[in-house]
């Protein structure tokens, strides 16, 4: 059964069996399929009535049938072929974004996608920018405003790229890294240089 109820200044809405007392899942429909589900383990289902998390969001089956990590806050899924997304919206003045927080600091990493430039950033230390993906698909390390595909940059240092090999012991003569320079854009690029180390 359904109870109301007053506790002070705040309304309850309870799931509560009239006949035995116990608690039940409570269900918030407007239609006849479920809209909102909240269980008595407190796990809330919106589309579902099996929330496996403590949000699950559903607008269909992914067909994963095990369990969420125990890490898991939150869980999105949808049973269209082409996949499944969240949107985060906002003007075209401001970025969106994730912060990655801790007991410390709520933004100490960070993920923004800038609406003003069109750039994806990449943040850590509560906000010190790291990398940036232009609109251009150019990548910047340690810089804001990358000249080529790839500008890596140490500010007042020497930057240093490191191209390595791990497992066992490395025999003298062994190439350990390539880098190599193509063109043409086919099946088969033409290579004009490589720099083997």
């Amino acid at each position: 059964g359904i109870k109301l109820r007053l506790t002070g200044t705040v309304g309850e809405i309870l799931g509560l069996s009239t006949a035995s007392g116990s608690w039940n899942d409570l269900d918030i429909r407007s239609q006849a399929a479920p809209q909102l589900y909240l269980k008595t383990d407190g796990n809330v289902g919106i589309g579902t009535t099996s929330p496996g998390s403590k949000l699950e969001v559903s607008k269909g089956s992914s067909g994963f049938t095990g369990a969420y990590n125990s890490r898991t806050s939150a869980v999105f899924g949808n049973s269209s072929a082409s996949g499944s997304t969240i949107s985060i919206m906002s003007k075209n003045t401001g970025y969106s974004g994730i912060f990655f927080g801790d007991e410390d600091l709520e933004t100490v990493g960070q993920l923004q996608y800038n609406h003003t430039d069109n750039s994806f950033k990449f943040l850590n230390g509560g906000g010190s920018e790291r990398m940036r993906i232009t609109s251009a698909g150019n990548v910047g390390i340690g810089t804001t405003s990358p000249s080529g595909v790839l500008n890596v940059n140490k500010e007042n240092g020497t930057s240093t790229v490191t191209i390595s090999r791990g497992g066992t012991d490395t025999p003298a003569g062994t190439t350990l890294g390539n880098i190599v320079f193509t063109g043409d854009y086919s099946a088969s690029p033409t290579t004009f240089a490589s720099i083997d180390a």
